[in-house]
């Protein structure tokens, strides 16, 4: 496959910084993971070339079955939402 140049600037930059991660076949995505205090956090980079785009998603490991701390994340996921510009955390019911 060959890729396009955001793409080959993603995977630079990656490299450059000295991040490993693993290329997904047949797609302009990556997967990585990072150490983030106490938790490992799943990172998925996709380009989108014809936009101009970058998305990047990341995923906590971190469960609960408590419904009172669920609620109270929810409640946490909700407030910050609304302080944010550009993008969202979303909540896996």
């Amino acid at each position: 496959m060959v890729h396009s140049e955001l793409y080959s600037t993603v995977t630079g930059v990656f490299d450059r910084e000295g991040w490993a991660f693993t290329d997904v076949d047949d797609r302009e995505v990556i997967i990585c993971g990072f150490e983030a205090h106490h938790t490992r956090v799943g990172l998925h980079v996709q380009v989108f070339p014809d936009l101009g785009a970058v998305s990047v998603v990341s995923e906590s490991a971190l469960r609960t079955d408590d419904p009172v701390r669920r609620d109270r994340l929810a409640e946490l996921v909700c407030r910050v939402n609304h302080t944010l510009t550009v993008g969202a955390f979303e909540l896996e019911w």
